[in-house]
């Protein structure tokens, strides 16, 4: 049996836990965000064996066909990947204690003006639907272990647990920077993927792409449109180490959540910012769905902004996924009426963002469109 362990630090409050909603960081949960990104990575465009493969890594049901009488049956897989946590060491949050209070951060809504207003109201927009839920505060400490009895197995479980660390989050609001970490520690082999952010002698965009390259090698990638994906994603970091010395990752949370807020809010009488994700309760009432026939259906952002430690400094980082909005199959309903939305909202954000102080962040788009699909 091998393994591989990691030592990880939270940098932004960490809203993790079971049904409850009480924080408990617990090892579905990580093998839950481990499918993701190995679905992100993989992009597979033929989805019958997308599920199948993922489902002899990580465990599933897929129809097979009995070689016997020639029949398609279901077939089980148990996970081939084990996953411990330990050493949790860290402080979590009162019952019912607000954000606010409990990190200082200033915002307060205007009833009038339908807004956040304060020097940190683009946390607060950020983290809206959390501002009350306990969590653990950053400088939250824990060990994650691998143990599985085949190499390749493992070397997947290591890429997409990369991509969960340094591409997204863990826990609720993980695409709008909750739940951030970097790794202190590694014991085991990571197949040339360089996990560490201290004493670096490359740029944070340099360290992103030639990892990113590293884990799409080890799991196979494809390319497709058919869901969320890291075939062609467009990523956008801040400004150079040396002149965020001195910033917390507080500030370049809340740098990132204003721009958000203000486009946001410009828009927010149009039905087409259903675009960054639904369902969505629209500002002059009643809720926009994403629907399939009668059912209703959830369309995740295709935007994850996060905060990142490099070299002692801090970043923060916008990711953007290549895949469609939405399949053939399916419409977008408001009032009882279909709509035609497409990423035009998104794109026009996206580059209002790459535009922002130009010599101040650095495009790593891994496509020559900028991730649009």
């Amino acid at each position: 049996m091998k393994s591989v362990e990691f030592t990880l630090t939270a940098i932004s409050p960490v809203f993790i836990g079971g049904a409850t909603q009480n924080a408990e960081i617990r090892s579905q949960t990580i093998k839950g965000m481990l499918r993701f990104w190995w679905r992100a990575l993989k992009a597979e465009d033929d989805i019958k064996k997308l599920h199948e493969e993922e489902a002899k890594l990580f465990g599933g049901q897929i129809e097979e066909k009995n070689h016997k009488n020639g029949k398609e049956e279901k077939v089980t897989y148990q996970s081939k990947v084990k996953v411990v946590i330990e050493n949790i060491k860290g402080t979590v949050t009162d019952e019912g204690e607000k954000l606010n209070k409990t990190y200082d951060f200033q915002w307060k809504y205007d009833r009038n003006s339908r807004t956040l207003n304060g020097k940190d109201r683009g946390i607060g927009y950020l983290l809206y639907s959390v501002v009350s839920r306990r969590n653990y505060k950053p400088g939250t400490s824990f060990t994650v272990k691998f143990y599985s009895s085949s190499d390749e197995v493992l070397k997947n479980t290591v890429a997409a647990f990369w991509c969960a660390v340094y591409l997204g989050g863990f826990g609720a609001r993980s695409r709008r920077g909750g739940g951030n970490f970097y790794v202190s520690k590694v014991s085991g082999d990571t197949y040339g993927i360089d996990f560490t952010v201290e004493r670096k002698d490359c740029s944070l965009e340099n360290w992103i792409k030639g990892n990113l390259e590293k884990c799409q090698e080890i799991v196979g990638s494809n390319k497709t449109n058919k869901y969320s994906n890291l075939s062609s994603c467009s990523i956008i970091i801040s400004k150079e180490c040396d002149n965020n010395k001195g910033r917390k990752s507080k500030d370049l949370l809340n740098e990132l959540g204003v721009e958000y807020l203000t486009y946001r809010e410009k828009h927010r009488s149009e039905v087409e910012s259903a675009a960054f994700g639904l369902p969505i309760v629209h500002s002059n009432g009643g809720t926009v769905n994403l629907m399939r026939g009668n059912e209703k259906l959830r369309r995740a952002s295709p935007l994850i902004f996060k905060v990142m430690k490099f070299n002692n400094s801090f970043y923060w980082l916008a990711l953007r996924f290549s895949g469609e909005f939405k399949s053939q199959d399916m419409k977008v309903n408001f009032n009882s009426r279909d709509h035609l939305i497409d990423d035009r909202l998104v794109n026009e954000f996206w580059d209002t963002l790459n535009s922002i102080n130009d010599k101040d962040k650095k495009d790593i788009s891994n496509n020559k469109s900028g991730g649009k699909s």
